[in-house]
């Protein structure tokens, strides 16, 4: 594929500007399960005084899986997973909440890229 781009118009003295250009990305591939740790439930974040309990699970061997859908339709937890970026960033949670590390991985990216 491809894009092009023009300034081509009636008016004289238009810009055209592209801040990105996505094309594909390909499917997720980033397989996951419940933690052996347990999960966290989700809590609103106006709730800051709620304690974080850990839900404990069936002792069930849980499978880990992908989800089957193109990568631009994950989380953005699972994106910067697969790009690299360190598990600090994109799971506050240690692996118990995938929810609310998608949320909150968002803003601790930002910083993380400006340094």
């Amino acid at each position: 594929g491809k894009v092009v781009l023009s300034n081509r118009s009636e008016k004289s003295g238009r810009i055209v500007t592209a801040d990105a250009v996505k094309i594909g990305c390909g499917m997720g591939n980033i397989a996951r399960r419940i933690s052996d740790a347990g999960a966290t439930e989700n809590i609103k974040s106006s709730d800051g005084n709620a304690a974080i309990v850990h839900k404990e699970m069936p002792k069930i061997d849980y499978p880990y899986e992908i989800s089957g859908y193109p990568r631009f339709c994950e989380a953005a937890r699972y994106w910067l997973q697969w790009a690299g970026i360190p598990d600090s960033v994109y799971s506050d949670s240690q692996g118990k909440n995938d929810y609310t590390d998608d949320y909150k991985c968002r803003g601790i990216w930002v910083n993380y890229l400006a340094g």
